[in-house]
């Protein structure tokens, strides 16, 4: 009894915990929008209208500007939309799990998620 008692506790605790760190990230999110969403619209504004106007955008400013809005909609989902479903996070560490997920998706590289190696090269090739 004192056993079921005890798990029965730290089950508590623990959704406590990700309820917590759900308030902060919905927090942050909304931060992060703000001021990242601001500051990407004015990007994707200027390559509609280069678009509209018959010019050709590179893609080394429409691909990155594209995928800043998906993560930002991949942040916000699991902020904001997971904690409402059946599949809410039981741990702090299922929210990370989606988060790295949805990030992975948008980068097309979603296998390769636990090659820290691999990651770092994707990482280096994109910045130099």
């Amino acid at each position: 009894m004192k056993k079921a008692i005890l798990l029965a506790r730290q089950k508590e605790l623990q959704s406590e915990k990700v309820g917590d760190v759900l308030k902060s990230m919905q927090h942050i999110t909304g931060m992060l929008a703000e001021h990242i969403a601001t500051q990407n619209s004015q990007i994707l504004g200027w390559i509609a209208s280069q678009q509209t106007q018959g010019r050709t955008v590179s893609e080394k400013v429409q691909n990155p500007s594209e995928k800043i809005a998906k993560a930002l909609q991949s942040l916000s989902e699991v902020s904001f939309v997971f904690p409402y479903t059946e599949n809410r996070p039981k741990e702090v560490g299922d929210i990370e799990s989606l988060l790295k997920d949805k990030l992975f998706q948008i980068e097309g590289y979603r296998d390769e998620r636990e090659n820290p190696a691999h990651l770092q090269k994707v990482i280096q090739s994109r910045i130099g």
